[in-house]
């Protein structure tokens, strides 16, 4: 007795296992069929189709049937499906059963709860699809041909560099512990080493935002040119880019900036200024015979009579649908007259990167410490609509389209009376007259 309840304690499951043995056996070949008793007299019949696997562990379940009969046939079934798999079994080859267990070994090195089948089902998802398999460095190449020859549109110069460092850099890995995947295939890449190499990257998350966008465009490209199956940027999370601030020049910093500029680039200034072009995509490819100075007074639909500087004709621009008419305000008028040649031709500004460094010297000389993002505009956008009152006629001047982006990035709250003095600043006497030289003449000979 004492023994008896000294192995209950010991081993928890010796009853049960004590009572199954006590069943009657029906059948004494797997799967064993065992007799259960229940309560009231009742019986069910225990299909035992438990087995160990290749590590050593129970595998397989119990079933219960009510009739003998029908455990009778499940047993058979079960018995006959495992011979069948047996004789799969060994019909493979010495070599692919080497290579299942390598399979199972490698699964495992990764910690990945899958079987050969799912790993077979995943791989004719993925890999199958591929039509062409190309390495990253050959995508990259494809891709960035591909962009040159946008049949959408055409790209600018600025932006396909910026495209191309980018993915040059997720190629070769520049920089400190950043790794590169040039010479990885492209669908063998997933969505988890994408995200870690984002998140690797030492910038804030406005510039890794910039980069998710360009990798989503590289393999999407690759999705459907057949050389990956899947796209693995979907189901990298999105990251949200950081928004600059509105910042602004006050109108002592724009008419300080005006009076240092070098008088090469007045006329962009002013126009980026008080009309609100974009530097690089507007003004550094604008004409000064687009550019159409005329006093007239006209004649509105209400009868009223408005004093008219004229306008500018924005044929080129960052976006489509960007071309448009800019009506010319006083102040840009007065600075317009002085800095337009006397030939009215020609380009009104110098390149885009030279335009640059002359500001900066502009900027520094005036007493600027920190040039704005995107300052120009910014400062026409919210300068326009603090004066005016009227956000679409100033989404008309800018060429925005969308409302929630003007009010969210371009227009910050401004006093009015601070807007009125802004849309004062003229040129003073000389400043920003470009000359053209005239041609020289033979001194004139006295006569005797």
């Amino acid at each position: 007795m004492n023994s008896t309840s000294k192995a209950s304690h010991t081993d928890p499951i010796s009853d049960s296992k004590r009572k199954r043995r006590a069943w009657a056996v029906i059948r004494e070949t797997w799967p064993k069929i065992r007799k259960r008793p229940l309560a009231g007299g009742k019986f069910v019949f225990e299909i035992d189709c438990r087995y160990l696997d290749a590590g050593g562990r129970s595998a397989g379940k119990r079933y219960r049937e009510a009739t003998e009969d029908a455990a009778l046939i499940l047993a058979e079934q079960k018995a006959q499906s495992r011979t069948n798999e047996g004789k799969v079994l060994i019909s493979l080859s010495t070599d692919q059963q080497r290579q299942a267990v390598r399979a199972f070994d490698v699964l495992k090195a990764h910690g990945v709860a899958m079987d050969l089948e799912d790993v077979a089902k995943a791989y004719l998802k993925h890999v199958a699809k591929t039509e062409e398999p190309l390495s990253v460095e050959k995508l990259v190449e494809r891709f960035l041909a591909h962009k040159r020859k946008n049949p959408k549109r055409e790209l600018s110069k600025r932006h396909l560099d910026d495209l191309r460092l980018r993915l040059d850099q997720f190629c070769n890995g520049r920089g400190a512990g950043v790794v590169g995947f040039a010479e990885r295939m492209a669908h063998e890449i997933g969505h988890k080493e994408i995200e870690a190499w984002l998140m690797g990257l030492p910038y804030n998350r406005t510039t890794r935002a910039k980069y998710r966008t360009h990798l989503s465009a590289l393999f999407n490209f690759a999705r459907q040119n057949g050389i990956a199956g899947e796209n693995p940027m979907e189901r990298v999370a999105a990251m949200a880019a950081g928004e600059p601030p509105r910042e602004i020049l006050t109108p002592a910093q724009a008419e300080a900036l005006l009076k240092c500029a070098d008088p090469s680039i007045c006329a962009a200034l002013a126009l980026g200024l008080f009309a609100g072009l974009r530097p690089e995509s507007e003004i550094c490819r604008l004409d000064w015979s687009l550019i159409h100075l005329v006093q007239e007074t006209i004649t509105d639909p209400a009868g009223n009579k408005v004093k008219s500087y004229g306008h500018i004709d924005v044929r080129e621009s960052k976006g489509v649908g960007g071309e448009r008419l800019v009506q010319i305000t006083p102040n840009l008028y007065a600075w317009l007259k002085r800095a337009r040649p006397v030939s009215g031709k020609g380009a009104v500004s110098v390149c885009y990167d030279r335009l640059n460094e002359l500001i900066k010297v502009a900027a520094k000389t005036a007493g600027i410490e920190r040039w704005p993002h995107d300052g120009m505009r910014h400062s026409f956008c919210s300068y326009h609509f603090a004066a005016y009152r009227d956000e679409h006629a100033t989404m008309a001047q800018s060429g925005h389209r969308s409302v929630s982006t003007f009010r969210r990035h371009y227009c910050k709250p401004i006093q009015q009376k601070v807007a009125f003095a802004y849309w004062k600043i003229r040129p003073t006497a000389g400043a920003g007259k470009i000359v053209e030289p005239k041609p020289l003449q033979s001194p004139k000979r006295k006569l005797k």
